[in-house]
């Protein structure tokens, strides 16, 4: 600028340079070098002084130098960019959103769902078992006979024709019986029976034996057959319920027993006579253990009441 030749200028454009000159050592001053308002000063400055054709040189500069804090500033505001940009790819989102919150609300409320679709179904099957379970009671105690002692009783009864025919017995009995006899008669009598008593037994011939029986009424002969054969079949009942039980296979030991209650009670409402043994005591016990067993405790009891009252009438 010191080889430039001097040119004259008038006072204003002369206090416009010096308002410049003052404005742009402020700036610089007070904001910096580099800041854009000095930037912006130093363009109006080298614009000023290019209109008066003044200081060509310090006008490039001055362009030269705005256009310098021009390109730091843009590159320091692009670097800024920049990193911002990498701090939100970097940086993860914190917190409770409202996606989360979403996705919570619908896994509390499949949850629950399904807590109310499985006590469903649990309940479901275990009505079922439950009515599985009386189904199969009821008939487990269908299975199971009731021993009722009225029946029993009642079949012991004597019909009107066999009181009617006892009677006549008796009657015949007593109408056929001797006189009482003399004192002397009786003394008789008294030393034959000694005398008798004294002789060695004689077994009867079979035929006078056989006549007997024949001359008894058939209707006794066939009572006597009848309970016979329930005895016989309640010893083959209780032999055969007894190993089943050893052999753990109580469908048939039940079966056995049973079959020696319905013979019995066929038998004594056809007889009309109480039919007691041993054998059919036990056959009532063993069905009375059965029963226990499947905890029909009530009918066990009965049966053993009923084996008692067997007992007793032997």
């Amino acid at each position: 600028m010191d080889n430039e030749k001097p040119v004259q200028i008038d006072e204003k454009t002369a206090r416009l340079i010096e308002e410049m000159e003052k404005s742009l050592h402020n700036m610089e001053k007070t904001l910096g070098n580099d800041h854009l308002v000095v930037a912006k000063i130093l363009d109006s400055y080298a614009r000023l002084l290019r209109q008066n054709n003044l200081r060509h040189l310090d006008a490039l500069n001055m362009e030269a130098r705005a256009k310098a804090i021009r390109a730091k500033h843009n590159q320091e505001e692009s670097e800024k960019q920049g990193q911002g940009l990498e701090n939100q790819h970097v940086e993860k989102p914190t917190g409770f959103t409202m996606g989360h919150l979403r996705i919570a609300v619908w896994a509390v409320s499949i949850m629950v769902a399904g807590f109310f679709f499985y006590s469903v179904v649990d309940a479901i099957k275990m009505s079922e078992v439950h009515m599985k379970k009386l189904r199969a009671k009821a008939v487990r105690k269908q299975t199971f006979e009731t021993y009722d002692p009225k029946q029993a009783d009642s079949a012991t009864q004597e019909s009107p024709a066999e009181q009617s025919e006892k009677t006549a017995t008796t009657t015949a009995a007593d109408a056929e019986a001797p006189q009482a006899d003399s004192p002397q008669q009786s003394e008789q009598q008294a030393d034959q029976k000694l005398e008798s008593a004294e002789k060695p037994a004689v077994s009867q011939p079979v035929a006078e034996t056989s006549a007997a029986r024949v001359q008894a009424p058939d209707g006794a002969a066939a009572i006597s057959d009848r309970i016979n054969q329930v005895k016989d079949e309640a010893r083959s009942n209780l032999d055969a319920g007894s190993q089943a039980e050893g052999d753990k296979d109580y469908p048939k030991a039940l079966q056995a027993y049973q079959s020696t209650i319905s013979n019995v009670r066929t038998a004594e409402q056809e007889t009309h006579h109480r039919i007691c043994s041993e054998e059919i005591a036990r056959c009532y016990e063993g069905y009375a253990r059965l029963a226990e067993m499947d905890s029909q405790h009530e009918i066990a009891q009965q049966w053993e009441q009923a084996a008692s009252d067997v007992r007793s009438h032997m």
